[in-house]
């Protein structure tokens, strides 16, 4: 993985953690992890093929 990559992946984990304690575990979701983090839905997929990852 490239910096860039590594940058990406890292802003969505800090994005889970938000969604996390804003809205709790029931409310992550790909599109809530992404907006919280500015990016594309479709990019959580790319990088986490599945939630529990």
């Amino acid at each position: 993985m490239g910096p860039e990559t590594s940058e990406t992946r890292a802003a969505m984990m800090d994005a889970v953690e938000v969604v996390m304690l804003r809205k709790g575990y029931g409310a992550l979701t790909a599109r809530n992890v992404a907006e919280a983090a500015g990016l594309k839905h479709q990019l959580v997929y790319y990088y986490f093929r599945t939630m529990d990852e």
